[in-house]
């Protein structure tokens, strides 16, 4: 009998950790320690153009278990912080908390992206973030990175990174990955999963979108943000006039028109493109049409097009692979 106990525990211990492990102690959620931005060089994002030269030796692609969450993710994604309010280039700083689906990623002690959180158990960012990463401090809750701590920020470690098993470096095509939680986070009004765009939600030339992260707030900047930015009202532009200053422009992407210098920067890599409902209703959810993916090597300011990793036309990798559904 005592033989039988003691079995039964084990077998308890095992299914309550990822893959039958034992967490490490830096796996575990806890609060989120002050960090030396200056050692953190914002992830460059891909400029768009084809170079035929690259040739990088990536190690073999993970396969990633999917996990069924505890959530109704419907009801809980999406949805502005407490303190909400109507860089990132050309931005302006979020309220604490504003958007609470967003996470910073620190990136092997050396780079910084960003990622959001579309369940209780994974980060959805860009491949080129992922890609040949050994491990991710990925802080949730946050808004000041350089502060030693905040009221609602928690950390956790992660070793575990899933690119798209097509990710190309030459066309930038499916930039998107996901990053495995070890241990699942908890919701509440500061920390709250992205929502995912429905099936056949095509975002629309002209349709205006904003984009949020942690990234350079000017091509002369030599650091990200401390605080996270946000710019709105950014139209979409056609796949066309995009691919026409590109050349590679499939339909896994949705480009913005950037003309002012308002979008994304090195530093903004894997971070949400969102969309709020046309009637712009108070407390109306928030959708991710996009994950940061690539600009112009001649800067973030020139007013070239932004591309993105379209979410839309990802749904059945992001869901096949992380196992949540609405």
């Amino acid at each position: 009998m005592k033989v039988l106990f003691v079995a039964l525990a084990l077998v308890a211990v095992v299914s309550a950790i990822p893959n039958g492990r034992r967490l490490r102690p830096e796996e575990h959620w806890r609060p989120a320690q002050a960090r030396d931005l200056s050692k953190y060089k914002p992830k460059p994002m891909p400029t768009g153009a084809k170079d035929s030269s690259i040739k990088i030796n990536a190690r073999p692609k993970k396969t990633p278990t999917p996990k069924v969450s505890v959530y109704n993710l419907a009801e809980e994604c999406g949805i502005e912080g407490p303190p909400a309010i109507d860089r990132i280039v050309g931005g302006n700083e979020a309220a604490e908390n504003q958007w609470p689906w967003i996470v910073a990623l620190f990136i092997d002690d050396a780079w910084f992206c960003g990622g959001s959180l579309i369940s209780e158990n994974w980060v959805m960012t860009a491949a080129h973030c992922v890609e040949d990463a050994l491990y991710f401090d990925i802080l949730a809750g946050a808004h000041n990175v350089r502060e030693s701590n905040e009221p609602h920020r928690v950390e956790i470690t992660s070793f575990n990174g899933f690119t798209h098993e097509d990710w190309d470096h030459n066309t930038l095509a499916n930039d998107i990955a996901l990053i495995e939680l070890p241990e699942p986070i908890t919701f509440n009004d500061y920390i709250k999963p992205s929502c995912l765009p429905t099936a056949g939600h095509s975002c629309d030339v002209g349709e205006m979108v904003s984009v949020i992260g942690w990234g350079k707030p000017s091509d002369s900047a030599n650091s990200i943000s401390p605080t996270l930015q946000m710019v709105h009202y950014i139209p979409v532009m056609s796949n066309a006039e995009c691919n026409d200053y590109y050349g590679i422009i499939g339909d896994g992407i949705v480009c913005i028109d950037t003309t002012g210098g308002r979008g994304s920067c090195n530093g903004d890599s894997g971070g949400p493109l969102i969309e709020k409902g046309e009637l712009k209703e108070a407390g109306q959810k928030w959708t991710q049409v996009g994950v940061v993916s690539f600009g112009s090597s001649r800067g973030c300011e020139v007013g070239a097009p932004a591309g993105f990793t379209r979410t839309e036309y990802y749904l059945d990798w992001i869901m096949g692979n992380s196992g949540i559904k609405y």
